[in-house]
């Protein structure tokens, strides 16, 4: 593991929006982004792991399938950077292909189209949020701000 910017702190570190009545569509892993899963009879929000830039929010708790799982969409949570794309503090941060790990974009150009959460759903990237702090190392432990600066 690499450097921890913020010490003695794990998790959610600030209330935002918690929603807690999402409900786990596959299995999900303790302080990782996920995505909305597929729509539900049961009338509660559904999330699955998400993949690389597909991430909208940050579960606050392993899940398995059909578990109810608190979710932070808008709040400051401790991630890991993954530096196969330096993270600098202040940009956008995506989920990464590790689950737990946040990365930035590469190359945002004329062929990249970044949507953010839309009705519709369309589009290729999802911004997660915005980085607190830098990732210099690859696994340093950094604040995001989940929801913010999109």
């Amino acid at each position: 593991m690499g450097t921890d910017y913020y010490p003695k702190k794990d998790g959610h570190i600030e209330d935002g929006l918690l929603i807690g009545f999402c409900k786990a569509a596959g299995s999900i892993t303790v302080n990782s982004a996920v995505a909305i899963g597929a729509t539900t009879v049961s009338g509660v929000v559904s999330v699955v792991q998400a993949a690389f830039n597909n991430g909208v929010g940050w579960a606050t708790r392993a899940a398995n399938t059909n578990d109810m799982v608190p979710v932070v969409f808008y709040g400051i949570v401790k991630a890991v950077g993954s530096t196969s794309v330096a993270i600098s503090t202040g940009q956008s941060v995506v989920s990464d292909t590790t689950a737990g790990r946040v990365t930035n974009l590469a190359v945002m150009d004329a062929t990249t189209t970044c949507t953010l959460v839309t009705n519709s759903g369309t589009g290729t990237v999802h911004i997660l949020g915005m980085a607190l702090q830098a990732a210099t190392t690859d696994a340093d432990e950094i604040l995001i701000l989940v929801g913010g600066a999109r």
